[in-house]
């Protein structure tokens, strides 16, 4: 067993916070889903009265991957043309390009867990100011992010410690696959047959994450103990696993402090293959769908190349799992839609173990060179367009 980490399940706020931020997670769920029904419902009733036939998420870190993780969501459960972006992006360029104007009304979603990111606050005022129907998802319902915004879709949800975000991170997906579905069963894409059996799919969730947090925690912590002393590390995927693959290369930033590129699976080829390091653990996160083929492909080309390899792949991947070094199951039943929920979990409890096992703080705590923080939420705000 690594060092400073205790058993599997086992853990506590106290002995690793975001380890036990994990193990909550098919609690939360449980309990949060009902909350994020009814208030999407809410907001459908009080400010979404019309149809949006395009949608924009704008976020900083954590809220942009969530935003690309839900594209595909929206898209089919939907039907609207949806597109995610760093809010910087959106804020600096998107939303002075002329297509803004092109939909009548555009919904934009500005998401922030603090809702005090100066990037996303100047997103949504911009948007707002450009005639766009304007959303803040925010765990803060006071925020500048809120009172920018003309709906609100809030989350509260309690962080264990200054630890990586997880609990937040499922929150925000969770909320926005809720959108997706009610937005798609109210504007007639979804008929009400098909939206019941999306949203018993979302219910499912909290056995499908326990059933993934028992079945990874032990492959997570063998890999952090193995990894331990790599400076360097990538996570690869798809469609919207490519949001968790940047998801898990931001929470082993965070946590280990570890130089981490998170990269699409077709774009390793034409890139990271060419490194000079031939045994950069590399993370490969392909569940059953039209990406996994060329995961397979590529993983073939790792083990020639001597990658120390983890595989996020279904319990029953006979194939992707026998090229890999380490493997963090997913039950075979989850549909790709809603994968980034349960295949962030590997993710979260890797970056977990290789904090510990290099005896690393979070958000490199107590190094005076980051006392002085990033200017994230006090950077000025552009008011013009």
């Amino acid at each position: 067993m690594t060092q400073g980490i205790v058993e599997p399940m086992q853990a506590s706020r106290e002995e690793n916070e975001m380890w036990a931020e994990v193990e909550s997670l098919p609690a939360l769920v449980q309990e949060a889903l009902p909350r994020a029904e009814e208030a999407v419902r809410q907001l459908m009733r009080d400010t979404l009265s019309a149809n949006p036939d395009e949608i924009l998420l704008a976020g900083c870190g954590d809220s942009h991957n969530a935003g690309l993780a839900v594209e595909m969501a929206f898209a089919e459960l939907a039907g609207v043309r949806v597109q995610a972006f760093t809010a910087m992006a959106f804020s600096r360029y998107a939303v002075r390009w002329p297509a803004m104007g092109r939909s009548a009304e555009p919904l934009v979603i500005g998401i922030s867990v603090s809702g005090e990111v100066a990037r996303t606050i100047e997103a949504i005022q911009l948007a707002g100011k450009r005639g766009a129907m304007t959303v803040a998802l925010t765990g803060n319902d006071q925020s500048r992010a809120a009172r920018a915004a003309r709906g609100v879709l809030a989350f509260p949800v309690e962080s264990y410690g200054r630890s990586p975000g997880v609990r937040t991170y499922a929150m925000s997906l969770l909320a926005l696959f809720t959108l997706a579905i009610q937005l798609g069963e109210e504007n007639g894409h979804l008929p009400a047959g098909e939206a019941a059996r999306r949203r018993e799919q979302l219910r499912r969730q909290p056995a499908i994450l326990a059933e993934t947090a028992r079945a990874s925690a032990g492959p997570a912590l063998r890999a952090g103990a193995a990894f331990r002393g790599a400076g360097n590390f990538v996570f690869i995927g798809s469609g919207p696993n490519y949001a968790t693959a940047l998801f898990g290369a931001a929470k082993v930033v965070e946590a280990a402090g570890a130089h981490v590129i998170g990269q699409d699976i077709e774009e390793w080829a034409h890139l990271q293959y060419f490194s000079e390091e031939p045994d950069t653990p590399t993370i490969v996160i392909a569940p059953p769908g039209p990406g996994h083929g060329r995961a397979v492909e590529v993983m073939e080309v790792m083990r020639r190349l001597g990658r120390r390899t983890v595989a996020i792949t279904s319990a029953e991947d006979g194939v992707l799992g026998s090229l890999a070094d380490f493997v963090l199951p997913v039950p075979a039943d989850v549909p790709e839609l809603f994968s980034p929920l349960a295949y962030a979990v590997g993710t979260e409890f890797l970056a977990a173990a290789l904090a510990r096992s290099a005896g690393r703080a979070y958000f490199r705590q107590g190094n005076p060179a980051y006392a002085q923080g990033n200017g994230i939420r006090t950077s000025r705000i552009s008011e013009d367009l």
